[in-house]
């Protein structure tokens, strides 16, 4: 895995549904992600991040796509589920509820270029996403 420090995002698959968040600022779908803090590398980024937004402990397993250094998105495998994990909708952290509405394993169908926050990449992801076992 790249030892880069960049923004990262994991791309997680669970019974053919991709874990999902809903940003409080814009209201749209996206995939768990965000900034480095201090020296971590892109996948420890992705890793934590997804714990703090979805409370879902992963492993980076794979880099699936590294957009232009500024954007690194990994393959995750969950690692840790708890009971609140198996529901859907699952609970925002208390930690992440400024920055998260909703977390869920939604379809990946179900994401248009209206309702994603990078709708830029959402056929890159949905190619990614098909990827995944």
């Amino acid at each position: 895995m790249l030892a880069v420090s960049c923004n990262a995002g994991c791309l997680v698959k669970k019974d053919g549904l991709l874990l999902a968040v809903k940003t409080v600022k814009s209201g749209k779908w996206d995939i768990p992600s965000g900034k480095p803090e201090g020296d971590e590398t892109s996948a420890q980024t992705a890793m934590r991040e997804t714990l703090e937004e979805t409370g879902i402990k992963v492993k980076a397993v794979r880099l699936l796509e590294d957009f232009e250094d500024e954007f690194h998105l990994y393959e995750c495998h969950i690692e840790e589920l708890s009971a609140q994990s198996l529901q859907n909708p699952l609970n925002v952290p208390s930690s992440a509820i400024h920055e998260i509405e909703e977390v869920a394993f939604i379809d990946i169908h179900t994401l248009t270029s209206a309702n994603t926050r990078f709708p830029s990449i959402l056929p890159r992801i949905k190619g990614l996403f098909k990827t995944l076992p």
